[in-house]
């Protein structure tokens, strides 16, 4: 019995990374060698064993063969006769397809070190053609290693959507793999390498025209240019939910301003893909709201609260932060930053309005809808104060 360090472990430590997690593949051993170890079985499709003391997954090398769709429909032989090149044939890009044994030794039958010096993506069998889920994961992988797919993968890739085998996916394993690609250093690459190989209007018809438009050009129309904040690290840690935001902005600005368009896109794209509920939240504020220009005095305070309202201001609410970050960054996409009203103005009237005292409304007796009149007026008069006196020292 041998055991090796196999796949992204080995890819990331080749590449000074951390790795998110190491697997291990175990070759001329059965299941029974391995219980008798102490490894617990997990897994319902394969055998995966947790080791005993460090919980990290141990595979016995396998070969498998496709036999239906999807992502289950394959058979899998586990067999101590199974090689560690054969085990190794099965994976997805020469990259991952590496191995390193107890000594540190590499062991590379499919060039992958070749290609990692390169930086290229490349399939490492025909089998590449099996799973569709592979057209998503070498999209995400360009995007988190900054590569890129080599010709021949591309032109296998093109293959598979042609003949229509991305209907195979299910709406879950999308949704994790887009989850996964845009919290990546290079989520445009993600785009771009769908685009490439045509599966871009497949899997996200809502930002084909988007993404196509955007890529079509060395200078992006300005109604896109929000995208290339995708590429900028807009947090210490990337946040799925503020990215998803700025792509939601995104496809709002691209629809010049068609906020019904925008929200029947962003509604098609997260039921049939089940996005969870705080993703979709997000994105229909993020698709709601205007930015606030100074120079229209008489409507800058209702403005401002309308903008509240809908990015969910006056609440105790984890994505309002996110929400104004975004507003922030598109400020900075524009050459007139200072004509509008900034993030940090809106919340400070956010903050402000949360602390208001309001007995005065209650002792005037106002109550439902004519209450609700009056909290507003308050609200804007508040607003416009606020502002005057940010101005105030610029005015001096």
């Amino acid at each position: 019995m041998k055991i090796y360090k196999v796949g992204g472990a080995v890819r990331d430590s080749l590449l000074k990374r951390s790795p998110e997690d190491t697997d291990w593949v175990v070759v001329g051993a059965n299941e029974n060698h391995l219980l008798k170890m102490g490894f617990d079985r997990v897994g319902k499709d394969f055998p995966v064993f947790l080791h005993p003391h460090t919980k990290e997954e141990y595979a016995l090398a396998r070969l498998e063969r496709k036999t239906g769709e999807g992502y289950l429909g394959f058979e899998t032989t586990t067999h101590e006769s199974v090689t560690l090149e054969e085990d190794l044939s099965r994976r997805d890009f020469t990259i991952n397809a590496m191995a390193s044994d107890e000594s540190g030794n590499i062991i590379d039958p499919y060039g992958g070190l070749r290609d990692l010096k390169k930086c290229i993506l490349r399939h490492v069998t025909e089998a590449f053609l099996e799973d569709p889920l592979r057209i998503l994961r070498g999209a995400r992988f360009a995007a988190k290693l900054n590569f890129s797919i080599a010709d021949e993968t591309i032109a296998i890739m093109m293959e598979m959507v042609a003949k229509g085998q991305l209907a195979e996916l299910k709406a879950e394993r999308i949704w994790s793999e887009f989850k996964r690609a845009i919290v990546t250093d290079h989520p445009l690459v993600f785009f771009k390498v769908l685009a490439q190989c045509g599966a871009l209007p497949n899997l996200f018809p809502e930002f084909n025209s988007l993404f196509g438009k955007f890529f079509s050009r060395e200078s992006h129309p300005q109604n896109t240019r929000i995208l290339l904040l995708l590429d900028r690290k807009v947090t210490p840690e990337r946040d799925p939910e503020l990215v998803f935001a700025v792509i939601s902005r995104a496809l709002f600005l691209y629809n010049q301003e068609d906020g019904e368009l925008t929200a029947s896109q962003m509604n098609s794209f997260c039921e049939r893909l089940k996005v969870p509920k705080k993703f979709k939240t997000i994105a229909k504020r993020a698709t709601a709201y205007k930015l606030v220009k100074k120079e229209f005095r008489a409507q800058l305070g209702n403005d401002i609260i309308a903008l509240l309202d809908v990015i969910g201001g006056f609440k105790n609410d984890h994505l309002l932060p996110k929400l104004l970050l975004l507003y922030e960054l598109e400020l900075d996409t524009k050459r007139d930053t200072h004509s509008y009203v900034s993030a940090k103005e809106l919340l400070a009237i956010n903050n402000a309005v949360k602390e208001m005292n309001n007995s005065d409304l209650i002792q005037q007796n106002f109550s439902g809808e004519s209450f609700a009149e009056q909290l507003k007026i308050k609200k804007i008069a508040l607003a416009n104060d606020t502002i005057a006196l940010s101005a105030k020292p610029h005015e001096v």
